[in-house]
């Protein structure tokens, strides 16, 4: 039995409402359908509507329809509401006696659009009505059909009667219609004793079990017309318990489903030993094992080389199959061959023998496949980057596709009940035969791989997901994106390196001297994470993990109650904590170990130094770290930290987004390349006094100014630690000109006053200039407008925050003056 819950929805007429008029509608159209509605929904007080659909459905307009599902909702609702009215939950209704309140609690549905893994989070709602359906094989199905069939003769005539059932056929739909709402409402029994059993504090109330006979659900069975295929049923259900009246919100809901089916499955299993009737489902769908997935993919993928001659030479297997059976037919008449096999189905026992020769045969050839597919993975995960994108192109040159299955989820040792060994699980598809793998299909090195970078994949997925949680918009979370920290990393090894290299090509140093200049660079490089409010943490073997410093904004939040009971809003800074496996190979832990020979000593001293006088004790076990402000470099870690990282990845993004590149020529000099317009827009012309004569299509002055400005920035921005280091703009002529005044522009407006000192732009002021900075001036007011009214508007926010979006910076910038 498949059963997947696929909505939690708000307490509100209209989205269940909806559900309900999918339920009974024709499923491309809008009028009712009888064949799908099928409504066994069991709340006696209002059974009048499963009458009414029945007697009178087919009669009801569209509107009509849409109408009645709504008023039926809402008598459910206040159903319910008068049922449970000791509950604690009804504060937060509405003046429709609705609740749209939403949790902080979130859970993520992934799937696969256009071979991408898609994956989208969504918040609980603070009253949560569940939408499910549970879902029959056909071999199930089939099972109930012949089962009802056979004990069809031991009913009386009175048990017909009841059941309203005359022939073995009603008494096979009757059946499917009763297991699939034994199910709905045996489940649902389970998820309420599931939850009651979480509690660690239990009253009276907890130790209460709720049976099937007090399951309440609204329910809707769809099957194939022929009552043999496609069977399911639709549910949605309170969040109380019908038994104690008490809430339940299970601690996670993929990990209690899963028990209740797997519970479930065995009750109800085919194979069972019990004397019950309904013995029908297989074990093992709900647990979800990956290698019966993989055993699935194989089985699938057998029968599908079987039938396909092209990956099967089928006629030598033929002509071998005989030749090796000693039968009296040549196998060089390809007509005797032909009747051979055309008389073949008349003898049992040879009919078998070559079913089995031919499945040996497909096996060999997926076993073939799964060979070179596993070699080719293997290869493209030898240096282990946590990058989906760049092994999704490299796996496609080689041939192989890959798409992203479902989350495999393992408990680890119940000390650590909250912790979750989570594997993403992939499907690989080898393109030259359609043949289909999971990570349980390799083994070995390939296996070793995939697993190691599925998990990794996750655990990064995991903290953006915190780091999402963490900050109400894109602009404050944007220095502590996963992406953005390899870009400030990258970043400061480069600077490092090159430092590095031009001091290590000043003499020829001895070993000695080298290794102690390295050693001397990876403490810059340190500090230049440090400057960026990153701790580099790197250990004796080679482990390194980076940890982004946050002042702990959960601390002024005054509603997370939770967060001060527990002790951490209580802490001034917190520490997002990202693993060096998941950025490029020059970042990692042992190569930054091998590039500045560091040994056992040095790492220690410097583990003494930077990472213990700062932060507690084990903090780098946790993704998210919480510590007091007793340290001064906590401090010295924060300030600045997010402005030195909002100007590099500023700097890149407008750089990236304009898709420029620098491209040399012979003569000494260098044009910018626009990729987006397939063409130069700037020739830096080399001159005899060592300057460039800036040259550009005379139509096109501001685009090329744009582009000028962004490459200029980003040369800037590698050379700061270059005190010397700046660039001059101006006219020989002394003439202003439209690139002038652009660059004059977009130096005024540059928000970093270490880039505007670097940066001068001469001969580009005048009256047009003016224009051209109060056009600018206008939009960004418009934009911190918007944004003023936006906190204005948003409840319990009584301050705002000016930063430099806002133009914050136009009050200490020399350009605005007078």
């Amino acid at each position: 039995m498949l059963s997947k819950e696929y909505k939690k929805s708000v307490w509100a007429v209209n989205p269940i409402a909806e559900h309900i008029y999918y339920w009974i509608r024709k499923k491309n159209g809008k009028r009712f359908d009888a064949e799908r509605a099928i409504f066994v929904s069991n709340i006696k007080e209002l059974e009048s509507f499963n009458d009414m659909l029945e007697l009178r459905g087919n009669k009801l307009s569209p509107s009509e329809l849409e109408k009645e599902c709504q008023k039926y909702t809402r008598d459910v609702l206040d159903h319910w509401q008068q049922k449970y009215a000791g509950a604690r939950k009804w504060s937060k209704m509405d003046e429709n006696n609705e609740c749209h309140e939403l949790t902080s609690r979130t859970v993520t549905k992934s799937s696969t659009v256009g071979g991408k893994s898609v994956s989208k989070t969504e918040a609980i709602p603070y009253l949560p009505v569940r939408f499910g359906s549970h879902r029959l094989d056909d071999i199930v199905t089939q099972r109930i059909r012949d089962t009802a069939f056979n004990h069809y003769k031991n009913l009386s005539d009175k048990d017909k009667s009841i059941l309203n059932v005359f022939s073995k056929e009603e008494y096979a739909r009757w059946m499917i219609k009763d297991f699939l709402i034994l199910w709905a409402k045996d489940f649902e029994k389970e998820f309420h004793n599931a939850c009651k059993a979480e509690q660690l504090k239990k009253t009276k109330k907890h130790k209460i079990k709720t049976k099937i006979s007090d399951i309440e659900l609204l329910m809707n069975i769809h099957i194939d017309i022929d009552w043999k295929t496609g069977a399911h049923i639709h549910y949605a259900s309170s969040p109380f318990d019908p038994t104690t009246g008490l809430f339940s919100s299970p601690k996670n809901y993929v990990d209690i489903y899963k028990k209740i089916g797997v519970k479930l499955e065995k009750k109800y299993s085919y194979k069972s030993k019990s004397k019950r009737l309904y013995k029908f489902v297989e074990e093992g769908v709900a647990i979800g094992a990956v290698k019966q997935i993989s055993n699935d993919l194989k089985e699938k993928a057998v029968l599908d080389i079987m039938n396909k001659p092209t990956l099967l030479n089928v006629d030598k297997i033929c002509k071998n199959f005989i030749k090796n059976n000693g039968y009296d037919c040549d196998i060089d008449d390809q007509m005797q061959v032909d009747k051979f096999f055309e008389e073949l189905d008349k003898n049992e026992e040879a009919k078998a023998a070559f079913d089995e020769m031919l499945k040996s045969e497909a096996e060999a050839v997926y076993e073939s496949r799964k060979e070179e597919v596993s070699r080719i993975v293997s290869k493209a995960l030898k240096d282990n980057i946590v990058d989906y994108d760049k092994l999704q192109a490299d796996l496609k040159e080689q041939g192989v596709e890959i798409d992203f299955g479902f989350d495999h989820e393992k408990d680890t040792n119940s000390h650590f009940d909250k912790k979750k060994d989570v594997e993403h699980i992939f499907v690989f598809t080898d393109m030259k035969t359609g043949i289909k793998f999971n990570n349980a299909s390799f083994k070995g090195d390939a296996r070793s791989k995939v697993k190691r970078f599925a998990s990794s994949y996750n655990e990064r997925n995991q903290l953006q997901h915190e780091i999402n949680k963490s900050f109400k918009t894109k602009q404050e979370r944007l220095p502590y994106d996963v992406d953005s920290i390899q870009t400030v990393l990258a970043h400061n090894m480069r600077m490092t390196k090159a430092a590095m290299n031009h001091e290590l090509s000043l003499a020829p140093y001895s070993n000695e001297e080298a290794t102690a200049i390295r050693r001397k660079h990876f403490e810059t490089y340190m500090q230049l994470c440090l400057e960026s409010g990153i701790l580099v943490n790197l250990n004796k073997q080679g482990n390194l993990t980076y940890h982004k410093i946050n002042k702990n904004r959960k601390k002024i939040h005054s509603e997370n109650t939770d967060w001060f009971e527990a002790g951490k809003a209580q802490a001034d800074y917190s520490a997002f904590k990202y693993k060096s496996s998941w950025f490029s190979e020059d970042l990692r832990g042992k190569d930054i170990k091998e590039l500045f020979e560091l040994d056992d000593e040095t790492i220690i001293r410097l583990n003494l130094t930077w990472v213990m006088d700062a932060f507690p004790a084990r903090f780098m076990q946790y993704k998210v770290a919480f510590m007091s402000n007793n340290k001064n470099i906590l401090d010295k870690m924060n300030q600045n930290a997010d402005v030195k990282s909002f100007l590099l990845l500023s700097i890149k993004k407008n750089y990236d987004y304009r898709k420029l590149e620098q491209r040399s020529t012979f003569d000494g000099g260098y044009y910018i390349y626009s990729i987006r317009n397939e063409q130069p827009t700037v020739y830096f012309k080399p001159t005899a006094d060592s300057s460039f004569d800036v040259l550009f299509q005379p139509f096109q002055a501001r685009i090329a100014a744009l582009d000028t400005w962004a490459h200029t920035q980003k040369e800037v921005l590698e050379n700061l630690d270059n005190q010397d280091y700046g660039t001059s703009f101006y006219a020989k002529d002394g003439k202003v000109c439209d690139f002038l005044r652009t660059m004059y522009v977009e130096r005024a407006f540059c928000p970093n006053q270490d880039m505007r000192s670097r940066i001068e732009v001469r001969n580009g002021y005048d009256e047009r200039t003016v224009e051209f900075m109060q056009k600018k001036f206008d939009t960004m007011l418009e934009k911190a407008e918007a944004s003023i009214d936006k906190a204005i508007n948003t409840p319990n926010k009584n301050s705002f925050n000016f930063t430099n979006f806002h133009g914050a910076f136009v009050l200490s910038n020399e350009e605005f003056d007078g």
